[in-house]
């Protein structure tokens, strides 16, 4: 390479390309999946993306072939499967007709993790469109193998199938809301960084923020959510960040590390708490967390609604010098060469992070 010499390893290399086969042969019949997981791609070949998955005993319906792969029908399109890992053959316990690619009866289910990542699309390639809350309701309108397609603000989400119930966990967060009151009356936001939403749930976009002790408008209550004057238009927040009285301080953008009776010692110890959970991308706890997730996870704790993002975590909160940390404050990372911030952290002092 560039006229030197040097080693890969020989896993990563091959003989051919795997874009797009030359030709897809046509073939109909039905297969059944031998792997634990067999990912859905969406082209015959790995450099192609997952779009999804089929569990072990599924059975597909096979439309096409080329160079060991399988086109298959998968949800309203088609994807690709290697045929290393099916067998003609049903396996005993199985259902001889092919599992239906989707149903489109609508359902209320319920989300068993809190945190859970709504994708624009079926598969963890897809870009994340915001989070579902532990015991919150979802109307499921669509259903194929590992993903569910969900009604999510106003338009439509995935999810994955295996954290959805049938029915309401205990301690779940999903309320009927009561009758709304149209009752004015002025309060004022008791954390710093404060959503306001588009509409009644955790599941609608961000429209804007509340900085601690700003005063609103309430103009209807429901349950958990208060409606506010924001701006020349409406929106919605979390009625347990608003309090009648205007807090100590307050009118001033809270930029710290979190003030609330636990000491900054007190959000290490909690953080602590967490230690050997699975690092996921996207996930927001409590079993798992990607950086930014666990952050505002620990933060939200202590009554502290900060973005979700690193990036945005680092452009909400006042920069100060690195003599100046203390146990509980955010450390940001860039990469080698500068650049944005691509990794948040809290510090433990004595030079440790977690």
């Amino acid at each position: 390479v560039n006229g030197k010499t040097g080693y890969v390893s020989s896993k990563y290399l091959t003989n051919g390309s795997t874009k797009s086969p030359t030709h897809v042969s046509s073939v109909n019949k039905t297969v059944y999946i031998t792997a634990s997981a067999l990912n859905v791609r969406s082209g015959a070949g790995t450099s192609y993306s997952v779009i999804g998955g089929l569990s072990k005993g599924k059975a597909a319906s096979v439309v096409g072939s080329s160079n060991g792969w399988y086109k298959i029908k998968y949800g309203g399109g088609y994807g690709f499967i290697s045929s290393r890992y099916t067998s003609s053959a049903a396996p005993s316990g199985s259902s001889s007709t092919p599992t239906p690619t989707s149903s489109t009866s609508s359902k209320t289910m319920y989300c068993t993790i809190s945190g859970l990542n709504v994708r624009s699309g079926a598969g963890m390639s897809f870009a994340s469109k915001g989070n579902l809350s532990k015991g919150q309701a979802v109307t499921v309108v669509d259903t194929s193998s590992y993903w569910y397609k969900i009604k999510f603000g106003g338009g439509y989400g995935y999810v994955g199938s295996k954290y959805l119930s049938s029915s309401k966990p205990s301690g779940g967060s999903a309320e009927t809301p009561v009758a709304p009151s149209s009752r004015t009356k002025t309060m004022y936001s008791a954390v710093s960084g404060l959503n306001v939403r588009s509409g009644r749930g955790s599941s609608y976009s961000t429209i804007g923020h509340l900085s601690y002790g700003q005063a609103v408008t309430v103009v209807n209550t429901s349950s958990y959510w208060y409606q506010i004057k924001y701006g020349s238009k409406y929106g919605f927040v979390g009625s347990k960040y608003l309090s009648s009285s205007k807090p100590s301080g307050g009118g001033n953008v809270s930029d710290e590390t979190p003030t609330t009776d636990s000491s900054n010692s007190s959000i290490v110890s909690y953080a602590k708490r967490f230690l050997g959970c699975s690092y996921v991308y996207g996930a927001s706890g409590p079993n798992s967390f990607d950086c930014s997730g666990f952050t505002s996870y620990v933060y939200r704790h202590f009554g502290k609604s900060i973005p979700r993002s690193s990036s945005a975590q680092y452009a909400g909160c006042r920069k100060i010098s690195k003599s100046s940390l203390r146990p509980g404050d955010l450390v940001f990372f860039t990469g080698h060469s500068g650049g944005s911030v691509g990794h948040v952290a809290i510090y433990m002092g004595g030079g440790r992070i977690i």
